[in-house]
């Protein structure tokens, strides 16, 4: 081959593999770029921060659709981005994640319903190392509070995960509890044996060996002794399984650390009272406003909400409440009904030529 034509194969070459990079760049395996993201169209999630700030803004979602990119470290905000009845940004960092389908993960020691919970999760390629909630005792769907009880840092992939709650079609009893699954598990039929000694955690393994793969349950409850279903014994090992939230484990533990029980631990969950401040109010100062109507309006799509700064961007037209007000000669419009969304109406402002009264 000449020199020239050389020269010629070769920038022909480099050409054809620059396509290929651009194009690679365009397919779904190319989201490697943007980490993990989940989402859900049903998202509850109360105390996202839109503004910190000495008066921080904050907002719940109570039904809207929304992604959140998972944190690359632990403890990390979570980024979560919301495109409903408004758009906007904001963060969190301590964010429950679902499992969207039945999974089994861990070496085949965690098995995982539709619906599983799981937190701490954080970004391993195309991954995420995250902890099975086991056991939620006080915490409302969509509230920043820790799990009770969890499985510490299983692997799950990235796109089995959602931010919501998936459907469940007529008929499908994946998610069912083994307590309701009928005479084969009565509680006089069952094996149940607990720890011997107290402790905030334990490990199952995956073989009947010390050196084995296992996974680590771990609980907030000072004096706990886990509870097992014993399923099988070897030699010094017994093969036991704990079920919890959606999520089963099971594994191997030296038989000598447990003793047996007269049944399955029972639940003594209940309501603290404990779930958050809520949204806040403000005053007027100075002379009241006069309200001069308040009902059902539309809003321009595009138009921004507002407080002291812009914070979000109306996507849809219609579904929203108002107030409108005069002070001083001044008119002021409150959004104070946003589909999906939590705020307080003072921080979810909007210009009066913005608003259509529809009545």
């Amino acid at each position: 081959m000449s020199f020239s034509a050389s020269m010629r194969w070769a920038k022909t070459a480099l050409g054809s593999f620059g396509f290929a990079l651009a194009t690679a760049a365009l397919l779904p395996g190319a989201a490697r770029a943007e980490g993990c993201v989940v989402r859900g169209q049903h998202v509850v999630l109360a105390d996202v921060i839109v503004r910190p700030s000495r008066a921080p803004l904050v907002v719940n979602l109570q039904d809207a659709p929304a992604s959140a990119r998972v944190a690359a470290r632990r403890g990390a905000p979570v980024t979560i981005t919301v495109e409903g009845a408004i758009a906007f940004r904001g963060t969190r960092k301590n964010v429950w994640y679902r499992v969207a389908r039945p999974l089994t993960v861990a070496n085949g020691m965690v098995a995982l319903d539709a619906g599983t919970q799981v937190v701490d999760a954080v970004t391993r390629g195309t991954d995420v190392v995250a902890s099975v909630v086991m056991s939620t005792d006080d915490v409302l769907e969509g509230e920043d509070k820790g799990a009770e009880e969890t499985v510490r840092f299983v692997r799950i992939p990235c796109a089995a995960l959602a931010l919501d709650a998936p459907g469940q079609e007529e008929g499908d009893d994946t998610a069912s509890s083994d307590a309701d699954s009928g005479a084969d598990h009565d509680a006089d039929a069952r094996r149940y044996w607990i720890q011997r000694k107290a402790g905030r955690s334990t490990t199952l393994r995956a073989q009947a060996r010390a050196d084995a793969p296992g996974v680590v349950l771990t609980t907030t409850v000072d004096g706990h002794r886990f509870t097992f279903e014993r399923l099988a014994e070897h030699g010094g090992w017994m093969r036991v399984m704990r079920a919890g939230s959606a999520a089963r484990v099971t594994g191997w533990i030296r038989r000598g650390e447990l003793e047996p029980s007269d049944g399955p631990e029972s639940s003594s969950g209940g309501c603290s009272g404990d779930h958050g401040p809520g949204l806040s109010g403000r005053g007027w100062g100075g002379k009241p406003p006069v309200t001069v109507y308040k009902g059902p309006a539309h809003l321009r799509v595009g138009a921004k909400l507002f407080d002291d700064d812009r914070w979000a961007t109306v996507r849809q037209s219609e579904g929203f409440e108002v107030e409108v007000f005069d002070w001083n000669g001044r008119t002021f419009v409150e959004v104070t009904g946003i589909p999906g969304i939590g705020v307080d109406a003072w921080r979810a402002q909007v210009a009066p030529e913005d608003v259509t009264r529809d009545r």
